[in-house]
């Protein structure tokens, strides 16, 4: 009974505290980082794709994968700026060229940007849900 009592009192006198929220440990510093950094490293192969294809499906699938992983990265950013966790450089954007004249060797295929599009959401959901 008696820890009863005062595991109720170390509650009471810690959830009136006036004292600011820790800041985050090292664990929940590392999740940030490594999904800031693989959100970073997916926009770019993102626009590689949307550079790749012509498939109408696969560019809508593209861009919108694109938005989303940029939106995250937006709503991280905010989060580790408040929370003082230095923000890992990110790569240039891409720029624009035609899917044509990309020699067939040198190109993805369709099939393998669809794969790496699943496999970057997929991997991200995980990440993001575990930290």
């Amino acid at each position: 009974m008696i820890n009863v009592i005062e595991t109720l009192l170390d509650y009471i006198k810690n959830s009136s505290t006036d004292d600011p929220p820790p800041r985050p440990h090292i664990g929940e510093t590392m999740g940030c980082w490594l999904y800031f950094t693989a959100l970073a490293e997916e926009i770019p192969a993102l626009e590689t794709c949307l550079n790749t294809t012509t498939n109408s499906e696969l560019l809508k699938l593209a861009q919108d994968s694109k938005n989303l992983a940029e939106s995250q990265i937006d709503t991280l950013k905010k989060l580790m700026i408040k929370e003082g966790i230095p923000l890992p450089e990110i790569p240039a954007t891409k720029p624009k060229s035609d899917p044509n004249s990309i020699p067939l060797g040198a190109k993805a295929t369709d099939s393998e940007i669809a794969n790496l599009i699943s496999i970057k959401i997929a991997s991200n959901i995980v990440m993001c849900s575990t930290y």
